[in-house]
Order: structure tokens, then C-alpha cells, then sequence
């Protein structure tokens, strides 16, 4: 799995791209080390410096198409797609994200997030990776987390933020952890519980996530 990085303060949303799917994770993962008393500043995912989401290669969806033409065509778009043959890529994608092969719609929900189809639009953003974060996907899922938490390309929504991060954590992805603790901290979207905020810090860190590593280490010197 991916590392993620945190949404800096000023809101500025990375996406996170599989590529397996478009990266955005938006790749998203943005929050900055905050005290428990700070405004929680949620994250997008990109690894690399860049705040634009990557595509990513598919691994195994637990699905016969996984296995047959739907693969095929899809590695044959993320090859379009690293050759910056953007439009081919999505030729590819989006008739079997039309059809219901979930890293495909995760990519082509980037491609609207980042406007590789002309005008950035969240809002088809979401719809797409409301597909795919259904039949399990953890970057849709950690995304949808983000829009909600954010009100980027929906209605602000604490619950289902929580809602999403949830699935997205329990999967085991560090980086919703950490946001899904924040908001057991602050009491966001959820009753405040700061034993269920320190669980999912735990895990978060010890996947080496560091802001949850700093986290846990700014709670220990208080006491």
C-alpha cells in the first residue's frame, strides 16, 4: 500500500491516483500535527511531492473479471496513461468503469477530480468513487472521507467522513486511521472518544504513519 501525506492547513486537496487506480488517492492525505484543540486538517494522498493524484496499476480485484478481458484492457489504459496518451487512457477506462470494474471508476473519478477531461468536476469526482468505494476500494473510500470532511464537490458531512474513513481504516489504510482518529478526538462526526482516537492512532503508527507517531508521542509527554 501506498504511503500517504497530510492535507496541509490551507485546504488545498491533493487527489490520489491508483495505479492500480488514479492516484488521488486524489492521493489524499492531508492533516497537519495539530493539538487536540486545533481544527483538524484532513489529508489526500499523493506520494510523491506532486498534489496531483497518480493513476495506478490495478492489483487483484476478487472478481472473475479481474482475471479475463476487463484486466487486460485496464493495464493496457494505465499504459496509455504513462505515456501521457491521456485520452486513450480514458477511452479505455471509462467503458469498463461503466461496467462496474471498480479501479477503473476509482480512475476515471481522479480524471474528473483533476480535470484531465477538460473542468475539474468533484461532484462526478464523488459519484465515481461512490462506485467504487462500494465493492471496497481504500483510496475511493479514503477519498469520499476527504470530500465529506472537506465539502469539496458535496455537502459537508461529518458522518459519513467517518463513515468512509471507517471502511477505509479497518481495511488498514494508515492514513484514514490517523483522520479517523482526529475525529474520535474532536468529537467530529462521531461521539468524542479519545480511547477510540488513541486505537486508531496505535494502528496508524504502527504502519509508521508519522503523524500519528507524533501524535502518540505528544499525548505520552503530557502525562
Amino acid at each position: 500500500m501506498q504511503r500517504k501525506h497530510i492535507i496541509p492547513a490551507n485546504n488545498h486537496h491533493h487527489l490520489k491516483v491508483s495505479t492500480a487506480v488514479l492516484e488521488s488517492r486524489w492521493m489524499l492525505s492531508a492533516a497537519v500535527m495539530l493539538s487536540l484543540l486545533a481544527l483538524i486538517a484532513m489529508t489526500p494522498r499523493s506520494e510523491a511531492a506532486t498534489q496531483q493524484p497518480e493513476p495506478r496499476s490495478s492489483t487483484a480485484e476478487i472478481s472473475l473479471r479481474t482475471s479475463g478481458i476487463y484486466s487486460e484492457i485496464f493495464e493496457m489504459a494505465m499504459d496509455a496513461y504513462r505515456d501521457q496518451n491521456i485520452e486513450a487512457a480514458l477511452s479505455l477506462w471509462k467503458p469498463i468503469a461503466e461496467s462496474g470494474y471498480a479501479a477503473a471508476q476509482y480512475n476515471v473519478g481522479v480524471a474528473h477530480a483533476r480535470g484531465l477531461l477538460g473542468a475539474q468536476d468533484m461532484h462526478v469526482a464523488q459519484k465515481w468513487w461512490q462506485a467504487a468505494a462500494q465493492q471496497g476500494n481504500v483510496d475511493a473510500q479514503y477519498n469520499l472521507g476527504l470530500l465529506y470532511a472537506t465539502g469539496n464537490g458535496v455537502d459537508l458531512d461529518m458522518k459519513k467522513a467517518v463513515h468512509w474513513w471507517q471502511q477505509a481504516a479497518t481495511i488498514g489504510d494508515p492514513a484514514a486511521q490517523f483522520n479517523l482518529g482526529m475525529m474520535y478526538a474532536r468529537g467530529e462526526g462521531v461521539d468524542q472518544n479519545m480511547d477510540a482516537a488513541i486505537h486508531w492512532w496505535s494502528q496508524s503508527a504502527a504502519q509508521k504513519f508519522p503523524q500519528a507517531e507524533k501524535m502518540l508521542n505528544e499525548l505520552a509527554t503530557k502525562h
